[in-house]
């Protein structure tokens, strides 16, 4: 039977390579932060409710570090979902405390969080794309909002879309493309930019086995230059496959469990999605 950990703690792998467009260390406010000052993220005690309804998450204790690739397993409404919102700060706890890049997220300043989100990429659960402009301006739009030249962004972006398979499909809108089209947009935009902590839900719910495989490959590339990764997954299939930690939420208490067994060889990733994973 599995039993609470005090705190449950997501080992550091070896890398080789900081995440690509990002140095090694990063300002935040007055503070210099690199990857060995502090965990990517840090929650104690932390517990999070919704209104007067029971805590969606209550007393977690966990400790995730920089290079990290972890599977967060759990019933639909076991908290996984809550857990991501505190890791991307659209959300703030009810009580404890959520360190991120080293800093306390309750007493961060406007300027702090704005700089913890840009070091963060979100593939949501229900994509959250905008409806009026195309899928390729979707995927450009956080390459422009940090001012990166339009011709590299052009490129990035035309790249990874041809990768996903998506080439097809960059001058149409959301509503004209299929769930599954929309969920891969999704991915696209929130690794664009190589952020240091990817958040993803149910990233490969809505695709086919071929592509959710594809998928797994760029994220695991990326992991591999640097880049921490915390899924959310219902998929056996994909965690079967993959000799990383599953981290188990319960009624809102986080379990841990053994890795599960290497049954499925991810698959390699070649060309231009390696180019993107890992080039400056």
């Amino acid at each position: 039977m599995l039993q609470p950990k005090s705190e449950i703690t997501i080992e550091q792998r070896s890398v080789s390579l900081v995440p690509a467009g990002n140095a090694g260390s990063t300002t935040i406010g007055a503070r210099e932060l690199t990857f060995q000052d502090a965990p990517i993220a840090r929650l104690r005690d932390v517990t999070l409710r919704y209104g007067l309804r029971r805590p969606a998450l209550q007393g977690v204790d966990l400790r995730i570090e920089a290079g990290s690739f972890q599977f967060l397993v759990g019933p639909s409404g076991a908290g996984k979902t809550s857990l991501l919102r505190l890791l991307s700060l659209s959300h703030r706890p009810n009580q404890g405390r959520v360190d991120l890049f080293g800093v306390d997220a309750a007493h961060a300043s406007a300027s702090e969080r704005r700089t913890i989100r840009q070091r963060i990429g979100v593939v949501y659960q229900g994509f959250r794309l905008l409806d009026h402009i195309s899928a390729f301006d979707n995927v450009a739009l956080p390459l422009r909002i940090l001012g990166v030249e339009e011709v590299a962004t052009r490129t990035r972006v035309a790249e990874i879309m041809a990768w996903l398979g998506l080439a097809d499909l960059i001058e149409k809108f959301p509503e004209d493309i299929s769930t599954g089209e929309r969920q891969l947009v999704a991915v696209a935009r929130a690794v664009i930019t190589r952020p240091q902590l990817i958040l993803a839900d149910e990233p490969t719910s809505s695709v086919d086995d071929a592509r959710a495989d594809r998928l797994m490959s760029l994220f695991e590339h990326l992991n591999r230059s640097g880049v921490t990764v915390v899924l959310a997954t219902h998929s056996r299939r994909l965690m079967a496959g993959r000799n990383y930690p599953l981290v188990e939420i319960a009624k809102g208490r986080l379990l841990a469990v053994q890795p599960p067994a290497r049954l499925i060889p991810p698959l390699a990733m070649s060309g231009s999605a390696t180019r993107l994973a890992l080039a400056g």
